[in-house]
């Protein structure tokens, strides 16, 4: 936060945006915000670095409605968005992309063929003067993405012609392979700032009209995996489908069998079995009745439980799911006593950290600034 003030020159910075992956999980989430509220920043919106990318490109109030596509390589990740934009409202319809490829594995493709460090292949990369056999691997290393980018529209039942505009995003889309071949397949949006840029300037852009009311748009978020839990035969019952509109909510009864204990196990994947999936929490509850357990996606994508009354929580691992008792109680009795601007700002920060798995630190911080002003 001190090094962010010094270099703006400006000082109290209290609130912030952040970028992420599309494709980030519940886990990595909650790091970034737990992060995040350790610096002591009371975080608006975690947004999708497409999604902000796509901020920045159709800002423009004479932009028109309809369908745009976000294409974002950046240095590790690749994403694809689809959104919709109607009357100033950006719903996101769906997600996809690769977890693990990027503009790193160019320079590193780059490097071996041509026996450079990185750092010069980086820079050879940027230069963009390759040669007929580095485009040839290229092309097919980047292949993949096309190929996601037209699932993706085919199961939205779309085509190209469909797509008023497609955003590149993140510095490694603007290698010429890359434009050259979506260019002929797509209207690319005119923006004038460089890709690479593009994710700062749409947080920015988005900072501002949440805090000072400059525009009436809105933006619709999507949950990019889907969130279930684990059913015998290692299957995945899903409970909230990918790319479902945030936040979103379900509620699922439990039938205890004798009174023996019930575990749940929540995941988040996608077309995978259960032990592929990514373990977001594991608990087993205890009841002699059925019962009703809420799983919560907010705006941000972080998952939350609750469980019905007159159950016993026998065992748990709650991994990235927050259960902190403690702050959960100092948040109810701040959302009664909240009556100056300080105390309002406790109860924000405890509204995140009552949600998220904090450092020790932080935590701490977070119940001392509730002593002090409580």
């Amino acid at each position: 936060n001190v090094q962010i003030e010094n270099k703006l020159g400006v000082h109290g910075i209290k609130q912030c945006v952040l970028t992420v992956p599309a494709r980030f999980d519940d886990i990595a989430r909650n790091a970034i915000k737990a992060a995040a509220i350790s610096a002591r920043f009371h975080v608006l919106k975690l947004l999708a670095e497409p999604v902000a990318a796509a901020i920045c490109a159709l800002n423009g109030k004479d932009t028109p409605n309809g369908y745009y596509v976000v294409y974002d390589l950046g240095g590790g990740t690749f994403d694809a968005t689809l959104l919709k934009l109607h009357k100033r409202v950006f719903q996101i319809l769906a997600i996809t992309g690769i977890a693990n490829f990027g503009g790193f594995d160019i320079d590193n493709l780059l490097a071996e063929e041509k026996n450079l460090s990185l750092g010069d292949a980086r820079r050879y990369k940027e230069y963009g003067n390759f040669t007929i056999q580095e485009t040839s691997k290229i092309n097919r290393m980047l292949e993949p993405t096309y190929t996601l980018l037209e699932q993706m529209l085919e199961e939205n039942a779309l085509s190209r012609s469909d797509i008023n505009a497609l955003v590149l995003a993140g510095g490694s889309s603007s290698l010429p392979m890359i434009v050259q071949k979506l260019s002929s397949e797509y209207k690319i949006a005119h923006v004038d700032i460089a890709s690479d840029l593009l994710v700062a300037a749409g947080a920015a852009i988005y900072a501002n009209n949440i805090t000072k009311g400059d525009d009436n748009s809105l933006l619709i978020d999507a949950i990019p995996f889907d969130l279930g839990i684990e059913t015998l035969g290692d299957q995945m019952e899903i409970l909230i489908p990918k790319n479902s509109p945030l936040p979103a909510m379900c509620n699922q009864y439990f039938q205890p069998v004798n009174g023996a204990a019930v575990l749940i196990h929540v995941l988040q994947g996608v077309d995978c079995k259960a032990s592929e999936a990514v373990s977001l929490t594991k608990f087993e509850i205890q009841s002699l009745e059925p019962f009703e357990v809420s799983f919560m996606l907010d705006c941000d994508g972080i998952l939350s439980v609750k469980i019905g009354q007159q159950v016993r929580v026998v065992s748990a691992k709650f991994g990235a799911v927050n259960q902190d008792l403690e702050l959960i109680m100092l948040l109810e009795q701040a959302r009664i006593k909240a009556v100056t601007q300080e105390q309002k700002q406790c109860l924000k920060y405890l509204e995140q950290a009552s949600t998220i798995k904090l450092s020790a630190q932080a935590r701490e911080w977070v119940i001392q600034q509730y002593k002090k002003l409580f």
